[in-house]
């Protein structure tokens, strides 16, 4: 009877000793997952990207390129039309306090006053634009 009873008690410990090893290693892999699944942190971007690009300078002054100006309204409306329609430009006419006229220009004005002479000189291939001219006109801030 001894003999069945120590057969017993280490029958039960070598299947104690098994199956906590067995929750052992099942608990080794569930860490692992666990430690496998834990947030890393976002890799650090490098430091230029937190630089900023100053935002465009509005111009100080704009170019107008004007191809008339007449005492009436009515004779600006007729070669404004006649200009928009040869030109295919937007066209607007201004009515000037100083002088007493309503300028003829072409709209939308230009920042540049290279580009602007650029159109100015293409226009001196048309008779009737023979005498435009580039005004500059500072920008005044509302």
């Amino acid at each position: 009877m001894k003999i069945i009873f120590c057969l017993i008690i280490i029958f039960c410990t070598a299947l104690c000793f098994l199956t906590s090893c067995s929750s052992s290693s099942n608990e080794i892999k569930t860490k692992k997952k666990v430690i496998d699944s834990t947030y890393v942190f976002d890799k650090v971007p490098p430091e230029n990207i937190y630089t900023f690009e100053t935002p465009a300078k509005s111009p100080d002054t704009i170019y107008i390129i004007q191809i008339g100006a007449f005492s009436t309204l009515e004779r600006a409306k007729e070669f404004s039309e006649f200009s928009r329609v040869k030109l295919k430009k937007d066209i607007k006419v201004e009515y000037n306090e100083n002088k007493k006229l309503y300028m003829v220009q072409i709209y939308p004005y230009y920042n540049d006053k290279k580009k602007a002479e650029v159109y100015r000189r293409e226009l001196l291939n048309y008779k009737e634009f023979k005498d435009a001219w580039v005004v500059t006109k500072p920008v005044t801030s509302k």
